[in-house]
């Protein structure tokens, strides 16, 4: 796709086989995958306000996937950060 991209010919189907492909696959989370990465940081940020990096080092999942959950989480006001810059749960979402 992107070398046909590069020559001006787009739609083409994703090769899965290349590098570009299988990093695309492997950074796009699945849905039960996505739950279990947010049901294991609500359970990590509910014991205590934790800064992001701690969370990092807590959760044992690929930082990318953190960070795209975490995302979430704060967009949807599952989480905020508090004014120590620590991640706290929201009322009504723990």
């Amino acid at each position: 796709q992107a070398l046909l991209s590069y020559f001006g010919e787009y739609g083409s189907p994703a090769c899965g086989e290349c590098d570009v492909c299988r990093s695309k696959k492997e950074t796009t989370l699945k849905q039960e995958e996505f739950n279990l990465i947010r049901e294991e940081m609500l359970a990590v940020i509910s014991l205590e306000p934790i800064t992001p990096e701690a969370l990092f080092e807590r959760v044992t999942v690929h930082r990318d996937k953190i960070i795209e959950v975490l995302r979430w989480m704060l967009d949807n006001d599952i989480v905020a950060m508090d004014c120590d810059k620590k991640l706290v749960v929201m009322k009504g979402s723990g």
